[in-house]
């Protein structure tokens, strides 16, 4: 797929869980949150307040559980549970749920399909673009054959995420590792893998940053630093990093 057929990653959270709100405040004051920029005369204070205001109310009028996540422009993480009369409480960040791992993780990829077949001789042609099609074509099917929410079908997005940054799409390799890193922990996956997949999200949102200069599309930055605030939000100089760069691409 292109990066302008992509499908949009989900949310890193289960069925059952409290939804989880996340909002960045970048070093200029803006606000981000669902998708929209806040940018306004009033401090950065007044902007934070009636964003969370707004969640909050939603919440209310719903009747849900909802965690509020903030990244600060230092990178400090800071957590708040709205309560039944809609008050913000201080809270910890979430934990990931504990278990054993589905058996799956540790495996590789099913064979038999032949799609497999179609990426390996992309891959020894050093045809990168023809490989991540091909990755992609195998996701979809084991996505169908498996179901989205299983571990076969993440695999696939790292599969398609390795031969888009071959092939120097980094700004497709930064939405599939973006969209492998939730899924990994909406999963109940490793830590680790997900914490791989963001590293190498990361990475390629700063590739594409370097090798589009003149571009100033800041929604691949911003779900970057949504997803480093949902999964690892005790990393604080990764998180400053991307806000203060995020500030410098909106000037």
């Amino acid at each position: 797929m292109t990066e302008k057929t992509r499908r949009a990653a989900p949310h890193g959270q289960s069925p059952g869980e409290d939804r989880h709100e996340t909002v960045v405040v970048l070093p200029d004051g803006t606000v981000h949150t669902q998708g929209l920029q806040h940018r306004s005369p009033e401090t950065a204070d007044v902007r934070l307040n009636r964003v969370r205001a707004a969640l909050t109310a939603v919440a209310i009028q719903r009747q849900q559980r909802v965690l509020i996540s903030t990244a600060h422009p230092d990178g400090r993480a800071e957590h708040q549970r709205v309560t039944a009369d809609g008050t913000l409480e201080p809270t910890v960040p979430p934990l990931p749920r504990r278990g054993p791992l589905a058996p799956e993780w540790s495996e590789d990829i099913p064979e038999g399909t032949g799609l497999l077949e179609t990426v390996r001789a992309a891959h020894r042609a050093r045809q990168w673009p023809a490989a991540q099609q091909a990755a992609c074509r195998a996701t979809e099917h084991l996505i169908a054959r498996h179901g989205a929410q299983h571990p076969y079908p993440v695999m696939g997005l790292e599969l398609e995420a390795y031969f888009a940054g071959m092939a120097q799409s980094h700004g497709l390799a930064t939405v599939l590792y973006t969209e492998a890193a939730l899924a990994v922990h909406r999963l109940n996956g490793p830590r680790v893998q997900a914490r791989q997949d963001l590293a190498h999200a990361l990475s390629a949102w700063l590739a594409y940053h370097h090798s589009q200069p003149a571009i100033k599309d800041t929604r691949l930055g911003f779900g970057v630093a949504h997803t480093l605030l949902r999964i690892t939000p005790g990393d604080q100089p990764a998180l400053a990093a991307v806000l203060h760069r995020l500030a410098q691409d909106l000037r």
